[in-house]
């Protein structure tokens, strides 16, 4: 699209998650053979992330700090758009501490 979009999803529990791959009989494979705590689920049937959005963010609204963003995830992995298995981000909290070393 030309114009920036955005959606707001549902985060999915991790158990859940996997089961919603494991019973979409899902061709995408994870390097532990589940989602785990690196990574964040979300989604809602028919709302979700598509092929182009890898690398994309997700986001949170935080009232409290100004009504901004606070980023939690990125793009990672999906099945089909707006499926009903829920999209796969990784999870930016693991992470904070190599992105402050590069970045700072």
């Amino acid at each position: 699209s030309d114009h920036l979009q955005k959606v707001i999803l549902s985060l999915v529990p991790q158990q859940s998650c996997n089961e919603s791959f494991f019973d979409a009989d899902s061709t995408i494979s994870f390097a532990r053979g589940i989602v785990d705590e690196w990574q964040i689920c979300a989604g809602d049937e028919g709302k979700d992330t598509c092929q182009g959005d890898s690398g994309g963010p997700l986001t949170v609204f935080n009232p409290v700090h100004n009504n901004t963003h606070n980023i939690i995830g990125i793009t990672s992995v999906g099945r089909v758009c707006g499926s009903i298995v829920p999209a796969v981000y990784t999870r930016v909290y693991h992470y904070i501490p190599w992105i402050e070393r590069v970045a700072w």
